[in-house]
This record gives structure tokens, sequence and C-alpha cells, in this order.
């Protein structure tokens, strides 16, 4: 993981860097299908087109 973080011209402050983790830690747990309703219910956002 260390090597995809440090990539040239990223750049992560600590809260983002741990929800990045968080999520791929759910996903190679395979445990992203049973979080995704309660995590998505909270940043659902409507989108209009232009």
């Amino acid at each position: 993981m260390q090597a995809r973080v440090k990539r040239p011209g990223m750049s992560w402050e600590p809260p983002g860097l741990r929800g990045i983790l968080c999520l791929r830690s759910l996903v190679l747990a395979e445990r992203w299908e049973a979080v995704w309703p309660s995590f998505s219910a909270n940043f659902h956002v409507s989108v209009e087109a232009a």
C-alpha cells in the first residue's frame, strides 16, 4: 500500500489516507457489499445536467 500512496505527485493528508485505507480493507476483506448500502446513504447527492 505504501508504494501506491507515495507515487510521484501524490499528497495525502491523514484523514484522506485513513479513508482510502478503510475502503481498501473492506474490499480486500470482501465486506464491501455488506457495508455499501449504509455508507452510500450518508453521501447521496442529486446532480442535474447543465
